[in-house]
């Protein structure tokens, strides 16, 4: 599913807005999760889930493609955690 997908659902679901509309709704909330995320806050969708960075530390790995054993620099993960709403989907 794509942004696009979302935003022709949300003007099928909503008859007084156009299809620009909706896409631009759309993109004010992807925009608002990222910048919350940026900001090193928690996003927290109630039925849905919760978006949290964590940072990874350095670690050693390989090259795929030689085998070569390299350092891996430490960055910034977005770990998303559904909520329990998901398990209850898969029964």
């Amino acid at each position: 599913m794509t942004k696009a997908d979302i935003a022709r659902i949300v003007y099928e679901r909503h008859g007084g807005i156009s299809n620009r509309e909706a896409a631009r709704l759309v993109e004010i909330i992807f925009d608002s999760i990222k910048n919350r995320l940026g900001g090193g806050e928690k996003v927290q969708i109630t039925g849905f889930g919760t978006f949290v960075i964590r940072q990874k530390r350095e670690r050693r790995g390989r090259n795929p493609q030689t085998g070569e054993e390299m350092l891996i620099k430490p960055r910034r993960s977005v770990v998303f955690r559904p909520s329990k709403l998901f398990g209850a989907l898969s029964e």
